[in-house]
């Protein structure tokens, strides 16, 4: 329930910001949630 619901507000943020922001900030983004998921587990 919690990886869905992560799922579906990165998918907002990137949709949201998909025209204003760089693919960095997108990466970093990415990297971040990752971390956040896998190295708590």
């Amino acid at each position: 329930m919690v990886l869905i619901n992560l799922i579906r507000v990165t998918q907002g943020w990137v949709n949201y910001f998909r025209h204003a922001v760089a693919k960095h900030v997108l990466s970093k983004l990415d990297n971040l949630v990752w971390w956040r998921v896998f190295h708590h587990t």
